[in-house]
């Protein structure tokens, strides 16, 4: 058994590197994390600290009766609202051409000449793209703590540690997404709009309140948005306020000053919870699987 899986370790080791190198080549990661890094800096540049109120849309929310919130607190509120859309484009960008555009450009069949099963190849190109999305994104919130720290003259590292985590898992799944998506087709085009076309929808409707609760919890942006609250002391999920109304746990209102009296998670359903909210980003890791059974029977 021993043996077996370090021949799959290396097989998979060996298309890993093969795709990185190819990415290296490109200088993508390089370009796309300092596009990152520029989007998120002009993000946090352009907040106003002190305006609050409900977006539409996004279901995080200061905490009305958590007094005035701190600067890291509104930089993870601006930043929380934009991931869910530049996220989905970064991932696309990374994942979306990943395997298909091998398969257009003939490279993958000199990559399936080498003794490595097509699994392999999902598998190794996967931990490529989620290496490259990774390096993206955190190079990119690390650049943006920085901007924050000069722009308020104060920054709070443990919340906003918490957020990076909370983001980078996002991006990890939405990029999961995309790059088993480019094992069913078989051009790069068709991979991009197989892939940006659900993420847009996603991050367009993910979050209408018109949705019930458990179908907002399996597309993504409503259990992201749980995790970025979950960041900050003075944030709130309004998900979570929404169960506590239904089940009359406070008022009929979201804008109260005695939600800091409640716990908004007690006998919440657990797709509510932080550890339901990570649990519903993970479920969308079944397309990997399902990924390489179709590749192992497509027709390069």
């Amino acid at each position: 058994m021993n043996v077996r899986f370090r021949r799959w370790l290396r097989t998979a080791t060996t298309a890993a590197r093969t795709d990185l190198l190819a990415l290296g080549r490109s200088r993508a990661v390089g370009i796309g994390a300092v596009l990152f890094a520029l989007v998120v800096a002009l993000r946090i540049w352009t907040i106003t600290p002190g305006v609050k109120g409900e977006v539409p849309g996004y279901l995080v929310l200061f905490d009305p009766g958590a007094g005035t919130p701190e600067p890291t607190a509104f930089v993870i509120f601006g930043l929380g609202r934009l991931m869910p859309v530049i996220l989905s484009f970064v991932a696309v960008g990374y994942g979306a051409g990943a395997i298909a555009g091998s398969r257009q450009a003939g490279t993958i069949r000199t990559l399936q000449s080498l003794p490595v099963s097509r699994s392999n190849v999902v598998v190794g190109t996967m931990f490529a793209r989620l290496s490259a999305i990774t390096v993206v994104v955190v190079s990119g919130l690390l650049s943006g703590a920085i901007v924050a720290m000069y722009r308020f003259g104060e920054f709070s590292a443990g919340p906003y540690a918490s957020f990076v985590l909370a983001t980078l898992l996002f991006a990890i799944v939405l990029t999961t997404f995309t790059v088993s998506v480019s094992t069913v087709v078989s051009t790069r085009l068709r991979a991009i709009a197989f892939s940006l076309g659900p993420l847009v929808l996603v991050s367009a409707f993910g979050g209408d309140r018109g949705l019930p609760l458990p179908v907002r919890s399996s597309v993504l942006v409503q259990p992201y948005h749980l995790l970025v609250s979950a960041s900050h002391e003075q944030l709130v999920a309004i998900p979570r306020i929404e169960h506590a109304i239904v089940s009359g746990r406070t008022g009929r209102t979201i804008d109260t000053g005695t939600l800091e009296t409640i716990d908004l998670t007690a006998g919440a359903p657990v797709y509510l919870t932080d550890p339901g909210a990570v649990g519903s980003l993970l479920c969308w890791g079944l397309f990997v699987p399902l990924a390489i059974v179709w590749y192992r029977r497509v027709d390069l």
